[in-house]
């Protein structure tokens, strides 16, 4: 066999063991990377919530008539902070994306489905002025009836595994995503203002523009923009469907780190309230109720 045949042998057999090597070495992060998301998702399944927001509406060719409509939905899950149950979600989606603000809206009524189609409604609930969250107070055997509580984390760091789950598609089985942690920051959040962007049916643009500068004088008597609206909030990799809006983002091991919020664009980037800031509500609402 001549050298130069040999050589080839044995720059072949290099090859080959250098793609068994690296075969050995990343299929158990394939496998753990497929398999994570099955298991999160048979693990979320039970903790998921969907959530259907209506009002009375009147009608606008007759104005007596008054009809109970459904105008949003969303996600949402049952948070358990210190032995004090929570439902929650996030703001914009009890408001409706706005439709609360519109002339001749009433009684809004936000309901929470679990995946065996029980449900529990409320009217009513709370929502923060500062950060994209809404909530419902509720004892431990109602919340432990609906679904399986979120905890919080007590820390995530950047690069881990997470997962977001929701309801994209509507009422039905929960989705869930994963991605990566990728950042912590500041989110302004121009509460009223932002929900209220959707001009109602019965509204005109100088009715609309109107109702924007009332809200922002008021914002400005009330203190600075940076006092009231900033908030801290969580980036990943996970793309944020409508409809994933309140729904539950937590990592691997299965500890809550923040309320699935927005995205920007097309690109698979989603953003979430941060979860110390849900702590910090909820702690601030306990506190108020023991008065």
């Amino acid at each position: 066999m001549s050298s130069n045949a040999l050589k080839i042998i044995k720059e072949s057999l290099m090859i080959v063991t250098i793609l068994v090597a690296a075969s050995v070495l990343l299929a158990p992060a394939l496998f753990l990377t497929s398999s994570s998301i099955e298991r999160a998702h048979s693990y979320a399944k039970y903790k998921s919530l969907y959530v259907e927001v209506s009002f009375d509406a009147q009608d606008l060719k007759d104005p007596s008539k008054v009809k109970r409509k459904p105008v949003g939905s969303g996600s949402g899950f049952v948070y358990d902070l210190d032995g004090h149950y929570f439902l929650v979600t996030n703001r914009h989606v009890c408001e409706a994306g706005g439709v609360k603000y519109c002339k001749g809206i009433s009684n809004p009524e936000i309901k929470f489905v679990n995946y065996s189609n029980k449900s529990l409604s409320f009217q009513d609930f709370f929502i923060s002025e500062k950060t994209d969250i809404c909530y419902v107070s509720l004892d431990k055997d109602q919340a432990l009836s609906l679904a399986d509580p979120f905890e919080g984390a007590s820390s995530s760091p950047y690069g881990e595994e997470v997962f977001a789950v929701g309801h994209p598609g509507g009422r039905g089985d929960a989705v869930t995503t994963n991605g990566v942690y990728v950042s912590e920051g500041n989110q302004v959040y121009l509460g009223n203002v932002e929900t209220a962007t959707r001009t109602c049916p019965d509204e005109t643009k100088e009715q609309y523009e109107k109702r924007i500068d009332d809200y922002i004088e008021k914002v400005k008597k009330e203190g600075t923009v940076e006092d009231l609206f900033y908030y801290k909030s969580i980036s990943t990799t996970i793309p944020i469907y409508s409809g994933n809006s309140g729904g539950a983002m937590f990592n691997s091991s299965g500890k809550l780190v923040g309320i699935s919020t927005f995205t920007i664009g097309s690109a698979p980037h989603g953003y979430g309230v941060h979860v110390v800031e849900l702590d910090l509500e909820l702690k601030k609402f306990i506190e108020w109720r023991k008065r």
